[in-house]
């Protein structure tokens, strides 16, 4: 459970996502209404999202600049013209 309270006082970056899941889960009458309050806090806390899409963006950057260094295999192997 969170605590609300940061490393260095004040709130933690993740409270609010804690608090919007709490709430709908006291409110809902299913605990699977609440699925997208969840992945919001599961994501504050992890950034497993941000993570991947952080790595995909490296991954095309090294694509572009291996394209960049030989044109001639980069546009072969994407049907080049």
């Amino acid at each position: 459970m969170s605590s609300g309270v940061g490393a260095f006082g004040g709130t933690s970056q993740c409270y609010r996502h804690w608090l919007g899941f709490t709430q709908c889960r006291l409110a809902a009458p299913n605990p699977t209404l609440c699925l997208l309050e969840q992945a919001d806090y599961m994501e504050c806390l992890t950034r497993d999202k941000l993570k991947r899409r952080v790595a995909a963006k490296l991954v095309e950057a090294k694509r572009l600049a291996d394209e960049a260094k030989n044109p001639s295999a980069g546009g072969a192997a994407h049907g080049g013209h």
